[in-house]
């Protein structure tokens, strides 16, 4: 039985600490893991992969990279305006339920870019048509189709374009390398079919209930 919080001594709150970091209680697999987690920072996608596979032993970058490939992690932009693995079947009540929040305020920040709403959203809408069918582009291509339809993607402005883009639209990123400019922003949906919760409530209450002590 677990020692009350009274009882608890550092080595417990260690062992607890642990085990909810998914140190000391590996994962079967990248999606079990993001699942138990909600989300996991992966703005720098090495940085993201390598904390995948410490918590799976046996794992290789290339499990990894295939679970990014196949979408059975997603790696989008769910909160903080940064990119996070998520599970497919939390994306969807997650980029609802933080999306709308993330698109106020923006007007400061297209001012200091030079954007406009009609230009963010026609990015948007050329990244969409880009991406029909399945396609997979990376970055650096992206940028490309926004540049050949008259798109200035200068400093500052390709970031913001690209997560613009997820919010309206909701791609996500998926890796088939280890370098972040080669990631490639695909438009599949695959949480469309695999909705998990039903409501935004629902979503919060087994965020907050699935596990217990030190955080």
């Amino acid at each position: 039985m677990m020692a009350s919080m009274a009882e608890l001594t550092d080595r417990d709150v260690l062992s607890m600490r642990l085990a909810n970091l998914r140190l000391s209680l590996p994962g079967r697999s990248p999606a079990d893991l993001v699942d138990w987690f909600g989300a996991m920072q992966a703005q720098d996608l090495a940085s993201g992969k390598w904390s995948l596979g410490v918590r799976i032993p046996g794992s290789r970058e290339a499990d990894i990279d295939a679970a990014l490939a196949s979408g059975e992690v997603i790696r989008t932009w769910p909160m903080r305006g940064t990119i996070h693995l998520i599970h497919p079947q939390n994306a969807r009540w997650m980029l609802e339920l933080t999306g709308s929040r993330a698109l106020m305020g923006l007007q400061k920040r297209w001012d200091y870019l030079g954007l406009d709403r009609q230009t963010v959203d026609r990015a948007a809408d050329v990244l969409r048509d880009a991406l029909r069918g399945g396609n997979r582009l990376t970055r650096g291509q992206c940028l490309d189709v926004l540049s050949d339809a008259g798109i200035d993607t200068g400093p500052g402005r390709s970031y913001h374009l690209l997560w613009h883009t997820r919010a309206r639209n909701r791609p996500s990123f998926c890796s088939r390398t280890g370098r972040p400019s080669n990631a490639h922003l695909t438009a599949r949906r695959p949480w469309h079919a695999r909705r998990r919760c039903t409501s935004k409530a629902t979503a919060r209450r087994r965020a907050w209930t699935s596990r217990a002590g030190p955080a």
